[in-house]
């Protein structure tokens, strides 16, 4: 982690009991690290566990294998499985920030709007905009004629599956 040279971050940190400085130097740093212990439980129990890894791989194989974008390019199925997964099964529309969207999938702002059209067109997602105040893009999932949500089961859904 770098936190600068600066001692405030570290106090903070110590502060809030989120971490502990080890005695310096130790056998495991150098002269100019600094070495510290994780206090935060949540933090130290956050790596999912082998079956919900395999459920989370299963889901995002099944986002991206349907048949709507399966022909498209890997960055546009990237893309798909980033909105599918940012996407809340109990609003019509998702926003999410457009820096954020394209650093997560590795596009620039130029192939954004490419992108998303690409996969409007093949039907992956419903309808999209992009809202030049707050720099997000919103965008709708694309729904069965009952309402349900096509594809596959939403992430939140797979979450409350396994109990998280």
């Amino acid at each position: 982690m770098r936190l600068a040279r600066t001692l405030a971050p570290w106090d903070e940190l110590e502060d809030a009991r989120w971490l502990r400085r080890l005695p310096h130097p130790t056998e495991q740093t150098e002269h100019r690290t600094t070495a510290a212990q994780l206090l935060d439980a949540t933090v130290l129990t956050q790596e999912p566990a082998r079956h919900d890894r395999h459920q989370a791989a299963d889901w995002a194989l099944r986002a991206v294998s349907q048949p709507q974008p399966r022909a498209l390019p890997a960055a546009d199925r990237l893309t798909a499985l980033v909105l599918t997964a940012h996407h809340s099964p109990d609003a019509g529309q998702t926003s999410m920030e457009a820096d954020h969207l394209t650093r997560t999938c590795g596009l620039d702002q130029n192939t954004l709007t490419a992108t998303l059209d690409r996969l409007v067109a093949v039907n992956a997602i419903g309808a999209w905009t992009f809202e030049p105040v707050t720099e997000d893009v919103s965008y709708a999932a694309l729904t069965t004629d009952s309402g349900e949500d096509c594809g596959s089961v939403p992430l939140s859904e797979l979450r409350n599956r396994t109990g998280h």
